[in-house]
């Protein structure tokens, strides 16, 4: 079994350059909310065992709000580019990989942010500004590009054989139509019209990790079960108070960003949704915030 695994790179814009860097991602989609695969930039099909990825530029629209609800100091945070990845294998070998395939697209991609100079290692740009996620999702543990592309595949052309010689199936068990169906697949893929993959052995390092996470975890919770016992209550008031003393901060949001976020959505099975936003100030919810990430 080969897993997934994701990378996160986020880094600040250089101001003069962010709308150059939106006009040079807006190159690369066909519509609005829908890149073009094969565009010359960074061409996402040549990289095989890619499941997602996007270049996102966030901008944090809340930082009037935390001034106007609080009176504190407005901290204008940089805007930042994002580029966020899920793949099969490792990172070091997808990050080599995605070089070699769009150096020259993300070198002027990433040119518009600081730090980064012509002629950088971006291989080792994209490790510095690597931001490690608190948590990740993987729907089906395994089931790599490669076996999702051959599997469709054959689902194509097992239907396409069955709606062709439905009357071969009339009357036929259950047992006769899966040998039938099993030759024809044994056909096709003797005459190299159809590729069906073993699967990939699963690295040792990552059965190690898993492991070790299984036994870990309900470890740690046992060995800090006294602690949290002690915590909890607190923990439950503080956040009691919280939630009655803290502001509502409900703006009404702008039309034309509404607008703007539309027009990126409902083109495919899926959307994009990208979120960036001030933390309400207060040492509970700073604390509480850094222990949920991890950092």
């Amino acid at each position: 079994m080969l897993p997934q695994a994701n990378l996160l790179v986020a880094a600040p814009l250089r101001k003069e350059r962010e709308a150059e860097l939106r006009e040079l991602l807006a190159s690369m989609n066909v519509v609005p909310g829908v890149v073009n695969p094969t565009n010359p930039v960074v061409p996402f099909s040549q990289v095989n065992r890619l499941h997602y990825a996007r270049f996102v530029i966030l901008e944090d629209v809340s930082l009037e709000d935390i001034h106007t609800a609080y009176g504190v100091p407005r901290r204008d945070y940089p805007t930042m580019l994002a580029f966020v990845a899920d793949f099969d294998g490792d990172a070091d070998s997808f990050r080599a990989e995605l070089v070699r395939r769009a150096s020259d697209g993300l070198q002027r991609i990433f040119s518009c942010c600081e730090g980064f100079t012509a002629g950088s290692d971006l291989v080792r740009w994209m490790e510095d500004h690597e931001q490690p996620p608190a948590t990740t999702y993987v729907n089906w543990v395994g089931n790599s590009v490669r076996r999702i592309r051959e599997g469709d595949a054959l689902r194509r052309a097992l239907e396409t054989h069955l709606e062709s010689n439905a009357p071969g199936f009339c009357g036929k068990s259950p047992r006769e139509v899966r040998k039938l169906l099993k030759d024809f697949v044994d056909s096709e893929r003797a005459a190299g019209r159809l590729e069906l993959s073993e699967e990939e052995p699963t690295p040792a390092g990552w059965k190690v990790l898993k492991l070790l996470n299984l036994i870990g975890a309900p470890l740690a919770l046992v060995l800090l079960s006294p602690l949290l016992l002690i915590y909890t209550p607190i923990f439950s008031y503080s956040f009691a108070a919280a939630k009655k003393s803290d502001m509502e901060i409900v703006p009404r949001p702008d039309p034309n960003h509404e607008k703007n976020l539309a027009r990126l959505e409902d083109h495919n099975i899926t959307n994009q949704f990208s979120a960036m936003g001030s933390m309400k100030p207060g040492l509970f919810r700073r604390w509480t915030t850094s222990s949920c990430s991890g950092r």
